[in-house]
């Protein structure tokens, strides 16, 4: 994997997009399926948890921008560190917030992903973020 960590910041900016626009079949083809996400209120999310609560509509992203994103190439894994601000609407109530975030992408296993520290949001809701497959690269 060494030397995709433009590629990983990349997908991770699409699957960004995807939450926003509720692109839900981008998002079905970016996530990995074995998905676990915590988020920092300790919410526990798998892939279908997290497009399903997308899709009924008790939680809808109208913006999830990333920032500062740095990515660390370990080899067999890639470690995204970045900022992102958050609009979303968690069951009725209208959220906005930031985060930071980490992102591990590792072709030998599943990848985790954990937003951390959201100003203000965290004991009601905080974060989205999902893993991807990486596109075979030579």
């Amino acid at each position: 994997m060494a030397g995709n960590g433009q590629t990983v910041i990349d997908l991770d900016k699409k699957r960004m997009q995807a939450m926003a626009t509720k692109d839900t079949a981008t998002l079905e083809s970016l996530i990995a399926d074995d998905l676990i996400y915590t988020h920092s209120s300790a919410r526990l999310d798998t892939k279908r948890s997290l497009i399903d609560n997308m899709t009924s509509g008790s939680t809808v992203y109208t913006a999830v921008e990333p920032s500062d994103v740095k990515a660390q190439d370990l080899g067999d894994t890639v470690v995204l560190t970045g900022i992102a601000q958050i609009k979303v609407t968690a069951n009725g109530n209208p959220l906005a917030f930031g985060v930071r975030f980490t992102v591990l992408r590792s072709l030998t296993s599943a990848m985790a992903v954990t937003f951390e520290g959201a100003a203000g949001a965290a004991a009601s809701f905080a974060g989205l973020a999902a893993p991807f497959p990486l596109p075979k690269l030579a």
